[in-house]
């Protein structure tokens, strides 16, 4: 994967465009998104982004997506049931394009003849190795619960790929209590 450098400025400016701002994030965490960005061009990596239930994870990663819309391939978003039996039944398809898996651990593992089936794990295995985009990935648990649910070979691999972002906060999401 080919890298580059890129300023903070243009990072800063990128985001803000597509609409990750600091009035969003608070000023500490936008730093901290600039930051990964950057590493992220420099390494050629992807992103992993960790952090508590609404503290702007996904928003992050649609940002940093829409950025690279035209620079890179396809996304694949990988939630609900039916996209981890499409990421399953086509793992060579996504293998040749970047990869957003979106709320890792959140997801059901399957059961077929008796056997349990961990799609995201062998995902991301099989990624690691053939995988000719960049993987991005939001998730809840920490790095420690990542070990815990997917074994600590699975996360080795995944941090390989990624730059790890922890992001901190309460949830910004607009609560209406009556």
């Amino acid at each position: 994967m080919p890298t580059r450098k890129v300023s903070g400025e243009s990072v800063s400016a990128v985001l803000v465009y597509y609409g990750f701002s600091r009035t969003i994030a608070g000023e500490g965490q936008f730093a901290k998104a600039v930051d990964a960005v950057q590493k992220m061009f420099a390494t050629g990596r992807g992103l992993l982004l960790s952090g508590p239930a609404g503290c702007g994870k996904t928003k992050l990663m649609s940002t940093v997506m829409k950025s690279l819309k035209d620079t890179d391939a396809s996304f694949y978003y990988c939630k609900e049931p039916k996209d981890m039996e499409y990421l399953r039944s086509n793992a060579d398809d996504t293998l040749n394009a970047n990869v957003y898996l979106d709320d890792i651990g959140s997801e059901e593992r399957l059961r077929e003849y008796g056997n349990t089936i961990d799609v995201v794990g062998d995902f991301i295995q099989r990624y690691h190795y053939r995988g000719k985009g960049r993987l991005f990935a939001t998730t809840n648990l920490t790095p420690l619960e990542l070990q815990e649910r997917y074994d600590g070979r699975i996360l080795d691999r995944l941090l390989e790929m990624c730059v790890l972002v922890k992001m901190e906060g309460k949830s910004k999401r607009e609560r209406i209590i009556i």
